[in-house]
């Protein structure tokens, strides 16, 4: 794990990222909680505030620009978000990387997602997002968000309406997402996107994540009359957009690819898998420590193949740019 561990960006909260453009990040910070399940964004009982830091970045120029928000994968903040921040900023996109783990005293969870709950990422991203709303430098009628794996999850989730709503107002959302490599174990059965436009990127040799459960969540995402795309990369493992990192064998890294889906109702209530029913008792937390303990499979491989990261950051400026600067 020396090449994934050694690309972990330290000290976030203190020191300002300087990026190869030049541009150096402002560490700001805001308010958020850890909800056990997506329905706490929703019912907001029982959150306990946590201050999450976040650093942006915003290329010259007067006025207001789009912002693209860049949520964490499993190994915590990283040089691909920090290298992802720089081309996005290049093009003249804001870029905001959150931090979900440093505020939590989390270093990684690739070896066990039940140190925070993937609804917890979605929180962050949507109260890192609320908190610039009113900031005259950016436009939030043009805010973007990406993540890989967990991140991705956090991502795609923070699309559906109800969770968006909840946080952001009425009629306010992400007017574009890129969710990379997420997990499908986790689906809305109705997933409503408003306007949101969607474009998940999975690799077709990924063993972390399993690609037929997302491809059937962009179909739902697709059936309820949301903008989803599917881009699926040929021989490609997970993380592919990280030229920092080879193809590794991670022998602790956990993946759950052999677990069901467990579906959500338009509140963010589970339905309990054996009775078919919703059980608004029923939380993610207590879903992942079974997932762990039933499903989970020590050993797998992540990283990049020559060329492939060069290939993803052209399609993912492509997609931002379509969407954020048309």
């Amino acid at each position: 794990m020396a090449d994934v561990n050694s690309a972990r960006i330290q000290d976030f909260s203190g020191t300002p990222i300087r990026l190869e453009n030049g541009l150096e990040g402002s560490i700001m910070a805001f308010e958020s909680a850890t909800p056990a399940s997506w329905s706490q964004i929703i019912t907001r009982k029982g959150l306990t505030p946590v201050q999450v830091q976040m650093q942006l970045f915003l290329p010259p120029g007067n006025g207001k620009r789009p912002l693209v928000f860049l949520i964490p994968g499993s190994t915590g903040i990283n040089r691909a978000h920090v290298r992802h921040a720089n081309s996005l900023t290049s093009v003249g996109i804001a870029a905001c990387i959150v931090d979900s783990f440093g505020s939590r005293g989390i270093t990684h969870t690739y070896h066990d997602q039940r140190q925070l709950t993937f609804s917890a990422g979605t929180y962050d991203l949507l109260r890192a997002a609320a908190s610039l709303m009113q900031d005259d430098r950016v436009d939030s009628n043009a805010f973007g968000a990406m993540g890989p794996s967990r991140g991705g999850t956090s991502v795609l989730q923070a699309a559906m309406t109800p969770l968006a709503e909840a946080v952001l107002g009425h009629g306010n959302a992400f007017r574009a997402v890129l969710p990379m490599y997420p997990s499908g174990i986790f689906q809305f059965l109705t997933p409503h996107t408003g306007k949101t436009s969607i474009r998940v990127t999975m690799g077709d040799s990924d063993k972390w994540t399993l690609l037929s459960a997302v491809q059937g969540y962009c179909n739902a995402i697709r059936l309820c009359g949301g903008d989803v795309e599917l881009k699926v990369w040929r021989d490609a493992e997970h993380s592919f957009d990280r030229p920092d990192v080879p193809l590794t064998f991670v022998p602790d890294g956990l993946e759950s690819t052999r677990a069901p889906v467990y579906f959500l109702d338009e509140q963010a209530n589970f339905y309990d898998l054996y009775s078919g029913k919703p059980n608004p008792a029923l939380t993610e937390s207590e879903l992942r420590a079974e997932i762990h303990e039933r499903f989970g499979h020590e050993g797998c491989t992540l990283g990049s193949k020559p060329g492939q990261p060069e290939l993803f950051t052209a399609d993912m400026l492509g997609f931002f740019r379509g969407k954020l600067l048309a």
